[in-house]
């Protein structure tokens, strides 16, 4: 599992003593963004990511996208480590995390996608960073939530739109490793062991993620 480590210019804080909800998200980043994450490779055991200031524009105190870099560093076991450097532009989605003051944790890049986890005070927050990265042009899958509340605290979750199909789908997925971070299965794995193809793997959990995410916001289901 990759470990990762983020830096910013102002500290990351989340009040303790107030419930949290984390989530992981698959996050994939617009085409046209120069995501430094993603020049790298697949798979990393370790992820560090830095947003720092430009020292060259504007004496290193300037405010805007295009005065920052982002810097991430790559470490890998079986390979030498991958030191990337990018330029902050309206399509990244490293200030969105910034922005939202998420504690935030980068646990694998693959295909295309960073699979990230947050941790943020309120279901609103995480409603409102998924709609912030979707805006810079983002494609975003929640992959699961969990809310870490006091000592028995408990949400429940209406799980009745969810299909027969959508339900064998997620707890194949589950079982074969699909939603372990890093993912020690793929859809692949998973449509082989249903016995149908890939893209009705990913409609059936696409289907159901969505059911359980707007269960779990509070959310009723779009017209």
């Amino acid at each position: 599992m990759a470990h990762s480590e983020r830096s910013s210019g102002s500290e990351q804080r989340v009040d303790c003593q107030q419930s949290l909800v984390r989530a992981q998200l698959a996050v994939r980043p617009d085409p046209a963004a120069a995501c430094a994450a993603l020049d790298g490779g697949d798979e990393p055991d370790r992820i560090t990511q830095s947003l720092t200031y430009d020292p060259d524009e504007q004496g290193g105190t300037g405010s805007a996208n295009s005065e920052r870099e982002c810097h991430t560093l790559l470490e890998y076991e079986d390979r030498p480590q991958a030191y990337r450097t990018a330029r902050v532009d309206g399509h990244c989605i490293c200030p969105v995390f910034e922005e939202y003051d998420c504690l935030t944790e980068f646990t694998d890049v693959s295909d295309g996608a960073i699979t990230v986890v947050v941790s943020v005070p309120s279901r609103e927050t995480i409603r409102a960073l998924v709609d912030a990265l979707r805006d810079v042009g983002a494609t975003v899958a929640v992959e699961w939530l969990v809310e870490d509340g006091h000592v028995g605290a408990t949400t429940e979750l209406d799980v009745s739109a969810i299909t027969a199909k959508q339900q064998e789908a997620l707890e194949t997925a589950l079982e074969l490793g699909y939603y372990d971070s890093p993912r020690s299965a793929d859809l692949s794995d998973c449509a082989e062991k249903l016995g149908i193809s890939k893209s009705a793997v990913s409609q059936r959990l696409n289907a159901a993620e969505t059911k359980l995410v707007r269960a779990f916001l509070g959310q009723s289901e779009r017209t």
